[in-house]
């Protein structure tokens, strides 16, 4: 696989997707997969407590049909139009830190630029009253 431009986690976790995916439809005739498939490759992989990866897995199978339709001349991407699985974001907090030290460590810098907008809202005032003298 070429690396290209992408960072070597992306290229390491590309070469699993890969794996899974030839897994998956490497049996299948050249041109035969279809939305269905992949459709039924997110499915039962949600059904499997993978839908996250799997998402990542038909990312990567989209970007490798929309290659070939550039470069080959492929018809078509059979991942396009079919629903991703609902993924959750990830909230994230630094090592080591509790949500509540993380607030106390914000909170300085919270209350400078609450001053700082405040004084730019009366500055405002004061210039918009002058006008209006």
């Amino acid at each position: 696989m070429v690396a290209g431009k992408r960072a070597p986690r992306t290229v390491a976790d590309n070469e699993i997707e890969a794996e899974n995916l030839k897994r998956s439809f490497g049996h299948m005739q050249q041109g035969k997969l279809r939305r269905k498939h992949v459709a039924g490759y997110l499915e039962a992989a949600l059904e499997a407590k993978r839908g996250v990866r799997a998402n990542r897995e038909v990312a990567f199978l989209s970007s490798a049909y929309s290659w070939g339709m550039r470069k080959f001349g492929l018809e078509e991407n059979p991942c396009y139009g079919v629903r991703r699985n609902t993924e959750t974001p990830r909230q994230r907090v630094p090592e080591g830190v509790g949500g509540h030290e993380v607030r106390q460590a914000l909170l300085p810098a919270l209350a400078a630029l609450l001053r700082a907008l405040e004084t730019s809202h009366r500055m405002s005032s004061i210039r918009s009253a002058g006008a209006h003298a």
